[in-house]
């Protein structure tokens, strides 16, 4: 689950709920998949919501693909992480074997409905005994990246805590869900018309990949990615980036000029140039957000600044001079700080930051992502005798991230 704080930062809201069976949840006897959109329609209504995005994980999956298929007036999109399909999908000759492989396995010999009930409730009787054996027997079958995970004592804590709580009532909620899979869902996927991505872990040994690929290939529109080292038990920066783009709002349509403006980041001793530059991209039309113009006296500074460039900048531009690096200690910190934060929702092919010198300085070496930092995106040089060619090629680029006509 992710930290309030990086929610709070997105201007997210993050509902998750027990489905029924599941820890305090009524049990729904002879529940379908399509049921879950019932659910999701009375939770959205009692919180006044009006349009939202589903994510589902794992079993969760085929239940985001419901609320797609059947609240499509309410959904604005949905995707599916690590999800799993019912052996009987054309192309597929086993379960999904993924953190639950081994209690699945359990299924696969049943013969009936009573004989799947009887096999989950053994194991899930293994697993209320011992909860920590789930996850020590499953480590050694687990994928690099998940067995890191794993190893950290405070996350293998909070599975344990989280596989106790799951089956503390019953075993139903495991049992309707491996039946409800099985069995005729109550929608069609090739009935789906928002948008919906599959988002797949590489190197592990499942039919996640073909499962997703097949289900993608009956939904319109449907686009299934491989993320590569990954860990499926702890999306980290993929969920947050996916939980972005369930709710993220459309692009504008032709001649309309986006929303939003370009950020600009800056030490005070740097003002005469941030003027330069400012004219440079408002003569070409595009809006800047400068906080000597845009911050009012009585305002909070802190929040001001990081609605700016959480919600409506649609570039970032960090500006960099052998004063600003010479600074220990400045505001431009705390607004990088925010704007790498951004960065790591977004697609590293994404282009947002664009860090520019006003003269022959350092670029703070930041780390953005494991193999990347900020001195390795491409920065625009604002000085010597190519300054005004390096102006103008900023000032195209900044167009081109906002879908502006440069001649508008």
């Amino acid at each position: 689950m992710p930290r309030g704080i990086a929610l709070y930062r997105m201007g997210l809201r993050l509902i998750s709920f027990d489905r029924p069976g599941y820890e305090e949840s009524d049990r729904l006897e002879g529940r379908r998949i399509a049921d879950v959109a019932g659910d999701v329609l009375a939770i959205a209504d009692a919180y006044g919501l009006d349009k939202f995005g589903v994510v589902g994980r794992s079993g969760g999956g085929l239940h985001a693909l419901a609320c797609a298929a059947l609240l499509s007036e309410r959904t604005k999109r949905a995707a599916i992480i690590a999800g799993t399909a019912p052996r009987d999908l054309g192309g597929l000759d086993r379960f999904d074997r993924t953190v639950q492989s081994k209690f699945m396995d359990l299924t696969k010999a049943a013969t009936g409905d009573r004989d799947i009930a009887a096999a989950i409730k053994v194991a899930a009787e293994a697993i209320q005994a011992n909860p920590a054996d789930l996850t020590a027997g499953l480590q050694a079958e687990l994928p690099g990246p998940d067995r890191q995970v794993v190893a950290d004592a405070a996350i293998r804590s909070m599975l344990i805590e989280m596989n106790t709580e799951t089956l503390r009532t019953s075993a139903f909620g495991w049992i309707d869900d491996v039946l409800a899979i099985a069995s005729p869902w109550g929608f069609e996927p090739a009935s789906i018309t928002i948008p919906v991505r599959f988002l797949c872990v590489q190197n592990i040994p499942s039919s996640q990949a073909s499962s997703a690929q097949l289900l993608a290939e009956r939904i319109p529109g449907a686009t299934v990615e491989t993320m590569n080292s990954v860990s499926q038990l702890y999306e980290g920066r993929m969920l947050l980036n996916i939980l972005n783009w369930t709710v993220d709002p459309e692009p504008p349509t032709d001649g309309q000029k986006p929303a939003g403006h370009a950020f600009i980041s800056y030490v005070r001793e740097d003002s005469e140039d941030v003027d330069k530059l400012q004219q440079a991209l408002e003569a070409a039309g595009v809006r800047v957000w400068r906080d000597t113009a845009e911050l009012w006296p009585g305002e909070n500074w802190h929040i001001k600044i990081q609605d700016a460039i959480t919600h409506d900048a649609l570039v970032f531009i960090a500006c960099f001079s052998t004063r600003s690096v010479a600074h220990q200690k400045s505001y431009q910190y705390e607004e990088l700080r925010l704007a790498i934060d951004q960065m790591r929702l977004r697609r590293p092919d994404v282009s947002w930051l664009i860090p520019i010198r006003f003269d022959d300085c350092d670029v703070p070496d930041v780390p953005i992502w494991a193999d990347h930092s900020l001195a390795s995106i491409q920065r625009a040089d604002l000085f010597g005798k190519d300054s005004d060619k390096s102006t103008a090629k900023l000032v195209s680029a900044v167009l081109r991230i906002l879908n502006s006509d440069p001649s508008a």
